[in-house]
């Protein structure tokens, strides 16, 4: 029978975020796709405790606990040859140099495109890393023609070796007839991101203030809903937040489905994205969207967001004003939204 390996360095990681939603959904998909042709998908992980999966895929587990990038680079190779896989998927930017037949998912060029964004040590590390794996690897895939480009233009990815493959959302809930419980009592406009600077949350809750100040949207709050990670240089908010500004942190997926499912509208004025999933995921909600005029979210939202530049906070503001105050544009984008997700 004919396998596919999947490195599974993803299940190691505590928190669900964009990119380990990625790996677990398609992983999900493919399962049966793949049963169907004969072939089986079989992940490999490093030695330590697994979260539940109850995708019915086979679980290959290391023998012997090393560090997760060690295990990358030196013992997943030894394993992807243990269990016979004629290919390994590498889903998370990140795979072994030693094993050829490989394909490599690359999400996005931003260690490239803004070093400073980042922890100098993560940074080298995949600015080593990235050119040597994809010009190794049989393919690599990006989740957006914007991506794309980025990654041929900083020498990351050889043109003739890139597939443009875009990302879907989960959420198979979201258009179901059941209400679901409201998170707070209070209307709100919600961001989801982690807290790193690309997002420009300093800038949405410099917007935020100057809304509160005018006394325009009185009886609403801003949510932001997402966690700092060690990988970023900066970008927490703070001890002190702007008043009627809720940080919730990280949630679980049942969790942000309700303050989804709840939102008046969602804001994203990120500075840089090689896909943007939570405006695609604030979309399946029919929620009116409010995004950066940026390459990749042009490519992702379409005609069914409003757009801001992510550099002005005075345009920040005045899209999440329009966005909060106009019914028939709430109600177009609200139908467009749904549409296009």
């Amino acid at each position: 029978m004919r396998s596919i390996a999947v490195n599974g360095r993803f299940l190691c990681e505590t928190r669900v975020t964009g990119v380990q939603r990625y790996a677990i959904e398609l992983c999900k998909a493919l399962l049966p796709r793949l049963a169907g042709e004969g072939i089986e998908l079989v992940l490999l992980a490093p030695k330590g405790k697994l979260p539940p999966l109850d995708w019915g895929a086979r679980i290959v587990q290391a023998d012997r606990a090393v560090h997760v990038y060690g295990w990358e680079q030196l013992v997943l190779p030894r394993m992807v040859r243990s269990v016979g896989a004629d290919l390994l998927w590498s889903p998370c930017n990140l795979g072994p140099l030693g094993v050829a037949r490989q394909v490599v998912t690359i999400h996005d060029a931003s260690v490239f495109v803004h070093p400073e964004w980042f922890d100098w040590r993560f940074a080298l590390l995949y600015r080593l890393l990235l050119p040597r794996l994809a010009r190794r690897a049989l393919r690599v895939l990006t989740d957006s023609h914007s991506s794309a480009r980025d990654l041929v233009r900083h020498g990351v990815v050889p043109p003739g070796k890139l597939t443009v493959v875009y990302s879907g959302v989960g959420f198979p809930q979201a258009r179901s007839s059941t209400v679901l419980p409201r998170p707070l009592p209070e209307p709100y406009l919600l961001t989801v991101s982690s807290l790193e600077p690309r997002k420009n949350l300093t800038r949405l809750l410099g917007a935020w203030t100057r809304i509160q100040a005018l006394g325009a949207l009185p009886e609403h709050r801003l949510v932001v809903v997402g966690a700092s990670a060690r990988v970023f240089s900066g970008g927490a908010l703070g001890d002190t937040l702007p008043p009627k500004v809720i940080a919730v942190g990280y949630v679980s997926e049942e969790e942000l489905r309700r303050y989804y499912y709840w939102a008046d509208a969602f804001v994203y004025p990120s500075l840089y994205e090689g896909f943007g999933l939570p405006p695609l995921e604030a979309m399946l909600f029919a929620k009116p969207t409010l995004v950066s005029d940026i390459a990749s979210l042009r490519e992702v939202c379409g005609d069914a967001a409003l757009y801001c530049d992510p550099l002005s906070v005075e345009d920040i503001i005045g899209g999440v004003l329009r966005l909060a105050t106009e019914e028939a544009l709430r109600a177009r984008l609200s139908s467009l939204a749904a549409a296009r997700a």
